[in-house]
């Protein structure tokens, strides 16, 4: 449901998406941030359109998103429950070159639409972008985390099976986002984590991942109750990237693992390791 704004009438450069849900008086600073990343982009002679997508959002929430993108940005509200769903919703009505996301509670950098469009424009193979820098704060130990490069000699495609190297607040050509969906959350049946996941998918059709020198996001650390993180954290939520979180009956992983589910036990999954000497018995390491 739209509930202001214009229409998409014109192609634009940039397609600026902003995901809330019930951030209140919090949104007002990612507004402001998205706000002046446009204006920056604007004056380097880009055209941006911005969008503010309210999933099941809380009244205050959706009174100040109304007051504050008045003339700015077109705001529709959904009710997915889900942040995949959503940021797939705006992808799917972009008429821009690129999108890029920014979550309702975080804040870009001035000239993250600017440099984003330079290195896209640059490229000559698909690549999806992230800040160089994400500040996280709000949170007892505020720190800064720098985010690899897949062109990198530091980045090793391994290391995606034990850590997420990039946050969801991503920058690429629309198409990416059209033909790569992002997976649904399903926190409660032990799978969440869905940036992560679609980061694996995404590099394993083959596109890269690349930061943008010299931009920075700030990532704020919100409350047990009303981060999605934290809540997939508390409860052991795992991504979707490796055939081993698939409730088959019998499958094999990349990794060589043999998997089954053992009969008598259907809500847990089992990882036949193998090892080395082939006169040892199979172990079984429970997994979920």
């Amino acid at each position: 449901m739209s509930l202001g704004g214009s229409e998409f009438s014109t192609v634009n450069d940039i397609f600026c998406v902003i995901n809330a849900h019930r951030e209140g008086q919090v949104i007002c600073a990612t507004i402001s941030s998205v706000k002046r990343a446009v204006l920056y982009a604007t004056e380097c002679g880009l055209n941006c359109q911005a969008l503010v997508v309210l999933d099941n959002p809380d009244d205050i929430t959706r009174e100040i998103v109304l007051r504050e993108c008045e003339n700015f940005a077109d705001v529709h509200e959904v009710n997915f429950r889900d942040l995949a769903y959503s940021r797939n919703y705006a992808a799917e009505i972009s008429t821009a070159k690129y999108t890029s996301f920014v979550d309702g509670d975080d804040l870009w950098g001035k000239n993250w639409l600017v440099e984003c469009y330079i290195v896209a424009e640059k490229s000559d193979k698909p690549i999806v972008l992230h800040p160089e820098y994400n500040i996280i704060f709000n949170c007892e130990h505020n720190h800064v985390f720098h985010h690899v490069d897949m062109d990198d000699s530091d980045f090793e495609f391994e290391s995606l099976y034990r850590m997420n190297y990039w946050t969801a607040l991503s920058f690429a050509e629309t198409a990416i986002y059209k033909s790569h969906q992002y997976r649904k959350n399903n926190i409660l049946e032990g799978f969440g984590y869905e940036d992560w996941t679609w980061n694996y998918e995404t590099i394993s059709h083959g596109i890269t991942h690349k930061i943008a020198p010299g931009t920075v996001h700030f990532i704020r650390k919100g409350s047990l109750q009303d981060s999605l993180l934290a809540q997939t954290n508390n409860l052991n939520s795992l991504p979707r990237i490796l055939n081993m979180y698939r409730r088959d009956l019998y499958i094999t992983d990349d990794s060589g693992y043999r998997i089954e589910k053992m009969k008598g036990n259907q809500n847990c999954i089992y990882v036949v390791e193998e090892t080395l000497d082939e006169s040892s018995p199979e172990q079984l390491r429970k997994i979920a």
